[in-house]
């Protein structure tokens, strides 16, 4: 914004997997606070909500013919809000920040037969980087991030990133449990970003894919120049 204190977010999200819909319309609103000439703390608050719905009478039901009545109806929410909070403490060579995306527990329940899904829950993320010089044509920067629910264990993310002559970050990363998977990223130049990544499950899911690719085109559309910082790490 103008005032550059403020800054405002809107996530609009709509998934279907299977047979099971959800549409999220969440908007964010963040403070910044000065700590020092180059320390910088944001207070953020998220508020929304999502639609949910699930046609159990569609699924085909195994062995054939089998009647279960726990699917002879729909789970059909409509409106579910939520709210959350976070903080994010940056220099210019680090970053350490902590946020509760879903405060509020929500259920998904069918109005016919009481079946409901634990799908909302509340969410705990602590995330932190760092960016060394390691000469004046590479920087590194590892990063980790947390994540911890009830009824689950803790996930651990970490990657490890160099960035070579300020355009191109090449690097890896690994999850607990799960995956690892190789970076990269080309820096076109202050506006435009093209990522791609790739990673390969190291659970049991191994043998039913091939690895998960992912390909990111950013560019940022500046409205007030004397705002842009060159060059951003994170």
């Amino acid at each position: 914004m103008k005032n550059d204190k403020v800054a405002l977010g809107l996530n609009i999200i709509n998934d279907k997997v299977g047979l099971e819909k959800r549409f999220s319309l969440f908007g964010d609103y963040s403070y910044r606070v000065k700590l020092n000439e180059l320390t910088f703390l944001r207070l953020g608050l998220k508020a929304g909500f999502t639609n949910y719905s699930n046609n159990l009478q569609a699924y085909q039901l195994y062995p054939d013919g089998l009647s279960d009545p726990l699917f002879q109806g729909e789970i059909d929410t409509k409106f579910m809000p939520n709210f959350g909070v976070g903080a994010f403490l940056y220099h210019q060579k680090y970053y350490v920040g902590f946020s509760i995306p879903k405060i509020v527990h929500n259920e998904f329940k069918d109005n016919f037969n009481n079946f409901s899904i634990q799908s909302e829950l509340r969410h705990y993320f602590l995330i932190a980087g760092l960016v060394l010089d390691m000469g004046e044509a590479v920087k590194f920067k590892p990063t980790f991030l947390t994540k911890a629910t009830v009824g689950a264990p803790v996930e651990f993310d970490f990657s490890m990133n160099f960035l070579l002559l300020e355009r191109v970050w090449l690097g890896a990363m690994y999850r607990t449990g799960d995956s690892y998977g190789f970076i990269a990223q080309w820096i076109f130049d202050k506006n435009l970003r093209i990522g791609y990544a790739i990673d390969f499950s190291t659970s049991k899911l191994k043998y039913h894919n091939n690895g998960t690719h992912e390909i990111m085109v950013s560019y940022e559309l500046r409205f007030l120049k004397e705002q842009f910082v060159s060059p951003r790490y994170f």
